[in-house]
């Protein structure tokens, strides 16, 4: 069941230092390695580089990384040759990622552009996608050339800056949404009681203008079958989880199609409610685009413009 989600800001337990023991910073490291290395994206496969603090004084870092055999075997064994906007282009379901966090008063706030500029074997990385930035592309996939980055980045005073570089192995959509429907999914009641206050203020809220609600997915243009929206969103309609990861996979834009709020994989909840209703009409045979919303917070299917009974909410189903 779905409690809160991700993003981009946590907040740390607190910390404190035992004399004679470890050092204070080696839990708050810890606890930002354990933080950059875990995503919905992927699974965490080592670090090539594991977390450090960017020295304030300084205002560059260099890395030589060197691939084991078995790390530039399993990137190079890893790419799919697919087709993107008319191009040949590379994918790599092992890939190399940049994480960064700053930790500023109890607040870690992770991936967020922080104005680095990284350079690897020297060429520049664009930064061109929200989230953890990949940089299997500019790597060498041969464990006897060094790897040579450089991070670029202006002198700060408050606050500290880690980074870390990861291997890791992409996860499918499928896997994704798998993920989403098992631990992250909005309980039915949360939505049932948004639509119960939206429909008492119905006169006065722009947001809510009709009692009637699309089970059309905006992206495909076809009835919904993971129903999902961003943590931050506000909006009762959703888009489909699995056609939203598909098409952001490569472009990385990562942008809700209906308030255009940037809304990453780790934000994502799935509506447990519409979950149950898109369920209950399959599984009832109806073939139904459109629901009507009762002030109870219940709802009947519409066909054609007629409303029909009111029906139980099935659960959803795991791919």
């Amino acid at each position: 069941m779905y409690s809160k989600a991700e993003s981009h800001t946590a907040f740390a337990p607190v910390f404190h230092s035992v004399p004679g023991k470890r050092t204070p910073m080696e839990p708050i490291r810890s606890y930002v390695s354990n933080l950059l290395k875990t995503s919905h994206m992927y699974d965490f496969i080592c670090y090539l580089v594991p977390v450090i603090i960017l020295p304030q004084k300084q205002q560059a870092k260099r890395f030589n990384i060197k691939l084991t055999l078995e790390q530039a075997n399993s990137l190079a064994l890893s790419r799919d040759i697919v087709i993107v906007n008319g191009e040949l282009e590379s994918k790599f379901w092992t890939k190399v990622v940049f994480r960064v966090c700053k930790a500023e008063n109890g607040r870690f706030v992770v991936d967020l552009p922080l104005h680095l500029s990284i350079k690897i074997n020297g060429q520049v990385v664009i930064r061109d996608q929200e989230g953890p930035l990949e940089l299997t592309k500019y790597f060498k996939f041969n464990p006897e050339l060094p790897n040579t980055l450089i991070i670029e980045y202006p002198k700060y005073t408050t606050g500290m800056i880690f980074v870390s570089i990861l291997l890791v192995k992409a996860l499918s959509c499928e896997s994704m949404v798998n993920n989403l429907i098992v631990t992250r999914t909005r309980s039915k009641d949360y939505t049932k009681q948004k639509i119960i206050k939206m429909l008492e203020n119905e006169n006065n809220d722009v947001t809510f203008m009709s009692s009637e609600l699309s089970l059309i997915c905006p992206l495909s243009q076809t009835v919904m079958e993971f129903p999902c929206q961003g943590i931050s969103c506000s909006h009762l309609k959703c888009f489909d989880a699995f056609t939203y990861l598909s098409l952001n996979d490569f472009s990385g834009k990562w942008i809700c199609p209906l308030c255009k709020k940037t809304t990453l994989p780790s934000s994502l909840v799935i509506d447990g409610y519409l979950a149950g209703v898109i369920n209950t009409l399959k599984t009832s045979n109806l073939s139904c685009s459109t629901v009507a919303l009762l002030k109870d917070g219940s709802w009947q299917p519409k066909n054609n413009g007629e409303q029909k009974e009111v029906l139980e909410s099935d659960p959803i189903a795991v791919l």
